[in-house]
């Protein structure tokens, strides 16, 4: 039976907005929002910032637009390469980059650096951020090589509750992505990584996939592929850390390919003013792989003294076969050295039971780690609007079983991006006309900021989500889209 429920006010509607108490997802579809970042609200409410040229700044730019204090979305109207002259630094909270959301028939749009600077490419200082499909490829100039230290990251974050989701992050020059809370008065917590492609850093020890230290209360790092990176694969450590602060990792479906160095947890406490703040970390159902044979390194090394790690049985390397009763302790090394000498003893620093993570407190059933390739592989990195060929060759080495490292800056090529024909958007609210009439919303009137379709999302939101649904399309129709008809000043909500 059809359900009539006649609203008087227009603005019961058009005002909703969900905070992070809400507990709602940041967004639906096929692969929803989840883990410890799932609820930030990014822009949700706010102006939509449309990226127009490929300048380093200045009106139209990225960094114009990643700079501003508001409440913000962000979406380009260009396809090509951004070469930015230093980082941009996003101080101010409340925003989300759509990277899908763009011109027709484009190739999408690219950060990397322009060859001058020694700094990387983002820092994220400020949080309550959904960053979607972003593609950088930071790589450099082979007159200024990369060095420890000094090369800057493809990603640096700090912040409170942010989301990254379906991110190419390539060509890093020291870590891919960092988090290690150099800032004081910045508390990183509840960030998710879900469904990245983070591969090939640069330049022999400087190849870095992953750094994540410091005063971080919840990291979510799942279903990610990492290719290419010598060390860090993750690094995880209590870098300067507060004492009292519970820290929680969770790592969860994610596969390594072609590491030399493994998954770190911790350092010496002589090292990196590390003083024995504890972290919990979860390891569950990922695999590490390698291209050669000679590799033996086991894929996980504990050194910090006072913090556990939980390995499940799921867990399979390339010395940890999947077999029924083996131990998953014995798939570690111990104290500084990732050969087969090293093998952790079960002291202290051994967990038995899984931590209360976000996902294991959910119930979160993870792939089977040897089928994680298959899964992850149709639609993993900046898929939308496409893979380009430096995306789409991680992938390639993984099927072919060849080394993608060393990798250097001269072997880098940046391919030509195809341009896209903008859609029409009578309103420039960023929704295009059809989408609109489609959705009988008036296209010569502006929806930013309205909740016309869903008292949780913006319009705006849900159409930057039906872009992902029409070509991921959900399993069920998402549970937060509510049809509206608009009749002689009364809206008409139907089942």
């Amino acid at each position: 039976m059809r359900i009539l429920i006649v609203i008087l006010l227009f603005s019961i509607v058009a005002n909703s907005q969900r905070t992070i108490a809400d507990s709602i997802p940041a967004f639906t579809g096929k692969y929803p929002a989840i883990g410890a970042g799932r609820y930030a609200t990014g822009g949700s409410g706010g102006v939509v910032l449309k990226i127009t040229n490929l300048n380093n700044s200045g009106p139209g730019s990225a960094r114009a637009a990643f700079e501003d204090s508001r409440t913000r979305h962000i979406m380009k109207e260009i396809d090509g390469y951004i070469p930015l002259q230093s980082d941009i630094i996003v101080n101010n909270p409340n925003y989300s980059y759509h990277g899908h959301i763009g011109p027709i028939g484009g190739g999408g749009l690219v950060f990397i650096s322009d060859g001058s600077t020694t700094t990387g490419l983002f820092q994220f200082q400020a949080g309550n951020a959904i960053i979607r499909f972003l593609k950088t490829f930071q790589g450099g100039s082979s007159s200024n090589p990369p060095s420890n230290g000094v090369s800057g990251d493809n990603l640096q974050i700090a912040g409170t509750y942010l989301y990254f989701d379906h991110c190419s992050v390539l060509y890093g020059r020291d870590e891919n992505f960092s988090i290690s809370n150099g800032f004081p008065e910045i508390t990183t917590d509840h960030v998710s990584f879900s469904y990245g492609l983070v591969a090939r850093g640069i330049g022999g020890n400087d190849s870095r996939g992953a750094l994540i230290a410091g005063n971080i209360n919840e990291i979510s790092v799942v279903k990610n592929f990492f290719s290419g990176n010598n060390q860090r694969n993750p690094r995880t450590h209590c870098y300067s850390c507060t004492s009292g602060i519970e820290r929680r990792f969770e790592y969860v479906n994610n596969l390594f390919y072609d590491y030399v160095r493994p998954a770190q947890l911790g350092n010496p406490l002589s090292a990196y003013g590390d003083n024995g703040g504890q972290v919990e970390t979860n390891f569950i159902h990922n695999a590490w792989e390698t291209s050669s044979a000679s590799n033996t390194n086991y894929p996980i090394m504990v050194d910090e003294v006072g913090s556990q790690t939980y390995i499940d049985d799921g867990n399979i390397g390339p010395t940890r076969p999947p077999l029924d009763g083996f131990d998953p302790w014995d798939n570690l090394a111990r104290d500084g050295t990732s050969s087969s000498a090293g093998v952790a003893a079960k002291d202290d620093r051994y967990s038995a039971t899984p931590f209360n993570t976000t996902l294991v407190s959910e119930g979160f059933t993870p792939t089977p780690a040897a089928q994680l390739f298959n899964e992850l592989s149709p639609h993993i990195g900046a898929s939308i609007p496409g893979l380009l060929a430096p995306e789409q060759d991680v992938l390639d080495d993984y099927v072919a079983g060849v080394t993608s490292h060393p990798f250097e800056i001269a072997d880098i090529v940046y391919p030509a991006i195809a341009t896209g024909t903008i859609r029409t958007d009578t309103d420039g609210d960023g929704i295009p006309d059809d989408w609109e009439i489609a959705h009988e919303l008036d296209r010569n009137v502006s929806n930013v900021g309205l909740f016309s379709l869903s008292p949780h999302y913006d319009d705006f939101e849900m159409y930057s989500m039906d872009v992902v649904n029409q070509v991921y399309p959900p399993d069920e129709p998402p549970v937060e889209v509510v049809k509206r008809v608009l009749k002689n000043g009364f809206i008409r909500i139907l089942d």
